[in-house]
């Protein structure tokens, strides 16, 4: 409807253009004109043509804001749009997911029905910040389960994951409810770079059947419960590239897990050495640094993570049961994800990941030897779904199911992450 109104605009005044020419030929054939009129009509003649190539301006500029105007009422308009990804909760380490929001017009053709537009995976533009935005303050609160049916496996030392305990006991039977609720704080320092700390309240419950190795193979089995405060954790976060070209976003990460739940070595015991209370940390020190990958492709993101555990050993000194215990060099841990997220409509998404954790043994010197554990590998299938109630407000729900011997069965977490503009 644009272009045929400009053309006939343009026509018309073009014909009034003619008709001027026409009549200055036909004034200068009859002869009757004098040089003064002539002038004038070629004077009315210029300031004709000067109105019309203004006319023609204005009408270029008309069509322009008309064609723009008709692209933003007829055409979708989508929105890219990343938002903050949440990190790690406690183990088993998933990896982080993050959570990619789609913005859709949903302004329909004027006497249309509407379209069955399918929704898009908003896709990360180069240059953009796949972090907590710079002044940004998040919130996240959370709840998870885990359950663990095991019917052999080695206690009262060491816990390097959510996963097993590696110690002086060798457990024959165990089943081990674990909730934890943890309140995290996420925060941009710039838009590439994010800090983040983790306090976590742990509520166990396990029936155990123990059989004490330094005790002469006496069997006993207890059922306990305990809660308190788990393991602290810090992070840092820094983004890497801008990915683009085909390339992925490379975020790399820093964890540091501390000590401050109560560990195995620190909970109380009976003579033989068999727990009366549940430790509620690992009791050491840990590095975790780690490189995450993202990877848009509409309709979805690929997502990878490759990590390495350092649990830094230290001299426990201290006798449990019979045993002196001295030193215990966890095992350290090489971690592998990876997975994919896509976005089902504008406020929900989906991804599905997997974690695999190669655990090296553990060494613990009991009564001056030097023992080792066995080697675990722990591998854990995920789903997540996250539901968007509002810009600043979202809800996750995910499952973790254990495909390995040594993973737990299965875990079950909530998360609510809220988003605080504070600069």
């Amino acid at each position: 409807m644009i272009k045929p109104f400009k053309a006939a605009a343009v026509a018309g005044l073009g014909l009034a253009a003619a008709v001027l020419m026409s009549g200055v030929a036909f004034a200068g054939d009859g002869g009757a004109n004098t040089g003064e009129e002539l002038h004038t009509l070629r004077t009315l003649i210029q300031e004709q043509r000067l109105q019309i190539e203004e006319q023609q301006r204005a009408l270029t500029a008309q069509d322009r804001r008309l064609e723009l105007l008709e692209a933003q009422f007829i055409m979708p308009v989508i929105e890219p749009r990343v938002q903050t990804v949440a990190a790690p909760g406690g183990p088993p380490k998933f990896l982080r997911r993050r959570d990619y929001s789609l913005v859709q017009d949903n302004q329909d053709r004027v006497g249309e029905a509407p379209e069955d537009r399918r929704p898009q995976v908003a896709i990360v533009q180069q240059n953009s910040g796949v972090l907590t935005p710079a002044g940004t303050l998040v919130f996240e609160p959370s709840i998870s389960f885990s359950h663990t049916d095991v019917n052999r496996f080695v206690v009262g030392g060491v816990a390097i994951l959510d996963t097993v305990l590696i110690g002086v006991f060798e457990v024959t039977k165990a089943d081990r409810d674990t909730i934890t609720s943890s309140f995290g704080l996420r925060y941009g320092i710039s838009d590439r770079i994010e800090v983040e700390a983790s306090v976590p309240y742990i509520a166990r419950n396990d029936t155990t059947t123990n059989t004490v190795v330094s005790g002469g193979g006496t069997a006993a089995q207890t059922s306990l419960r305990s809660d308190g405060m788990g393991d602290i954790e810090f992070a840092g976060h820094v983004q890497l590239s801008s990915g683009g070209g085909g390339l992925p976003f490379v975020v790399g990460n820093l964890r540091f897990k501390s000590n401050s739940g109560k560990g195995p070595f620190e909970v109380k015991r009976n003579s033989a050495g068999t727990e009366e209370e549940l430790p509620l940390g690992s009791g050491f020190w840990a590095i975790e640094p780690s490189l995450t990958f993202l990877l848009p492709s509409d309709p979805v993101v690929f997502f990878g993570n490759i990590g390495y555990l350092w649990n830094i050993a230290r001299d426990i000194n201290k006798t449990i049961g019979a045993t002196l215990i001295g030193e215990v060099n966890p095992g350290n841990a090489v971690r592998v994800g990876f997975g994919m997220g896509t976005a089902l409509n504008e406020r929900v998404s989906m991804s599905l990941g997997y974690q695999h954790d190669f655990i090296a043994e553990t060494k613990t010197v009991a009564d001056g030897v030097k023992n080792d554990s066995e080697r675990l590998s722990v591998g854990t299938f995920s789903v997540g779904v996250n539901f968007k109630i509002r810009e600043d407000v979202s809800v996750n729900v995910g499952v973790a199911i254990g495909v390995t011997e040594d993973a737990p069965d299965v875990g079950i977490s909530l998360r609510v992450p809220t988003s605080f503009q504070i600069r």
